[in-house]
């Protein structure tokens, strides 16, 4: 069987590639283990020769899927942006949604500002205004609503990261038929056991730096609470993004001290070194970053704020999951967790062992699973000559 993922790279160039195209990469290599062919299509730029000579996009793809006899096309998108035409494909295609479909929601005003620049005064008052937030929110449900059921009209089938999704992704009622849902893997799997007595007295936060979505400004009001309470403990935060210098100035305001930034690196050496780590997100469609630090022994704590969270923790058994945007209760559960080795030890354990439920084998068996379920004429392997 030759698969497709198309309108992204399989290797990105930069620091640090981005969620979804890690997640296509281990997918694809999983699948590549189970003796499948899979390829990589990415819209030809524009200074390439065929764009010069008028050929559109979509006629170049459908191209290459026949040259390259492809038997199924899947897009991981990364947004609600159609890349082109999605009618007529020469092979069936299947859509893949990596957030949660009411995501931006709360923040989108905020951000609007910030992609085109708004620098005036009384227009960022005026998003501010809940009357502007509701028509702007009215506005965005129309166009992203509109988008999703043009691609499901389109689509073979369309995959959420989880069933708790269905509830707010509207054209799961129209077409209840094309909606199914397959977590995504994890990237990096237990593989040693170590002495969790080596653990550092530190709290860690992997991510973008930006306060919309990923509310790292959360996690800095909760660490001003218990600073000065655990004088042995630190909070190291890896990452970048367009609030970072905010989140070091109002790391300066709140006087925090213990406060690391490292910017972009690789996150492995401190999810190996780190007790806890804390995810303060307003949504995500899955939480790739809880399902990494649990590989490594870090006791995942979120806030229960996006659908699927719950799929990867379970509170109280690999985790702690707090009412959303309770700043003195997830201080709390930090403050019990740092107190009690024994528990974090438990949970750390627990939370190990539950990041083998998303192995790249097991979420690659449902793809294969789905592929051969758009694709009934092809035969199963181990059916090629036996009646069924």
């Amino acid at each position: 069987m030759k698969i497709c993922f198309f309108n992204l790279t399989e290797n990105q160039s930069g620091k640090v590639a981005n969620g979804v195209v890690r997640v296509a990469s281990v997918i694809a290599a999983a699948l590549r283990a189970r003796g499948m062919s899979v390829e990589f299509y990415t819209p030809p730029r524009s200074d390439n020769p065929l764009k010069k000579s008028g050929a559109s996009e979509y006629s170049h793809f459908c191209r290459f899927l026949r040259e390259r006899e492809i038997d199924v096309a899947v897009w991981q998108m990364g947004n609600c942006r159609v890349p082109f035409s999605l009618k007529n494909m020469p092979c069936p295609l299947i859509a893949v949604w990596h957030n949660a479909p009411d995501y931006r929601m709360e923040t989108y005003s905020e951000r609007l500002a910030e992609k085109y620049r708004i620098r005036s005064a009384f227009l960022r008052r005026f998003l501010r205004t809940g009357f502007a937030k509701f028509l702007i929110r009215k506005a965005y449900e129309f166009y992203r609503n509109r988008a999703f059921f043009y691609t499901c009209r389109c689509c073979t089938k369309f995959v959420l990261l989880s069933e708790k999704f269905f509830p707010a992704f509207p054209p799961v009622r129209k077409y209840p038929e094309k909606v199914c849902a397959i977590p995504n893997p994890a990237t990096y799997l237990p593989q040693y056991d170590f002495d969790f007595s080596e653990k550092k007295r530190e709290l860690l936060f992997v991510g973008r730096l930006e306060f919309g979505q990923k509310r790292v400004d959360l996690l800095l009001k909760i660490w001003a609470k218990l600073e000065a309470r655990f004088p042995e403990w630190s909070l190291r935060i890896i990452g970048d993004g367009p609030d970072a210098t905010a989140t070091k100035n109002l790391s300066r305001d709140l006087g925090l001290r213990r406060v690391y930034f490292e910017g972009f690196r690789d996150p492995r050496p401190f999810y190996r070194s780190a007790s806890i780590f804390c995810m303060t997100s307003a949504f995500e469609g899955w939480g790739m970053v809880l399902v990494e630090a649990a590989a490594f022994g870090c006791v995942p704590v979120a806030f229960d704020s996006y659908a699927s969270v719950s799929d990867i923790i379970s509170s109280g058994e690999n985790g702690i999951l707090v009412p959303a945007f309770d700043c003195e209760k997830y201080a709390e559960e930090l403050a019990r967790l740092m107190f009690d080795s024994v528990l974090r030890e438990k949970l750390a354990r627990a939370a190990r062992a539950r990041v083998r439920e998303f192995s790249p084998e097991k979420i690659a068996e449902q793809w294969e699973k789905l592929f051969y379920e758009v694709l009934p004429v092809l035969p199963r392997p181990g059916l090629v000559g036996k009646e069924v």
